[in-house]
């Protein structure tokens, strides 16, 4: 009998260090995994990862000829406004519809969301939700 139990120990034993060695397997695969995915993100730019300020008031800030030079939105009631610059290749929407800042500024004052670079705080995308 007591070379039974030792038998049965040694294959207990056996079928722990197989069961370690597939989790181990397993983890290392899945590791793998992941950092593959992460090298594929490393070629995107920074600048397609944004953050966004909805608000209440919304108002693109253009100079003489019409070039968009700030973005100011109010973010909730009785609070300052927040005001960001633009960042190159600015996109300004009304609605669905990709505008000129000539058009957008007959939205100024409207609800809306500006996103932006964490980093630069520089505006990306501007969206009116309506006129």
């Amino acid at each position: 009998m007591i070379s039974r139990y030792t038998q049965v120990g040694t294959m207990n034993v056996k079928v722990s260090h197989l069961n370690r060695f597939l989790s181990l397997l397993v983890c290392l695969i899945f590791s793998s995994l992941v950092a593959a995915q992460s090298f594929d993100l490393e070629g995107f730019d920074e600048a397609v990862v944004s953050r966004a300020a909805e608000g209440v008031d919304l108002t693109l800030v253009t100079n003489n000829q019409g070039d968009v030079v700030g973005i100011r939105i109010v973010q909730c009631e009785d609070c300052q406004h927040t005001t960001f610059l633009p960042a190159r290749g600015l996109e300004i929407y009304v609605g669905e519809q990709q505008v000129s800042a000539k058009q957008a500024v007959q939205a100024n004052g409207g609800l809306g969301v500006v996103l932006y670079h964490p980093q630069t705080k520089l505006a990306q995308k501007v969206y009116f939700y309506s006129r």
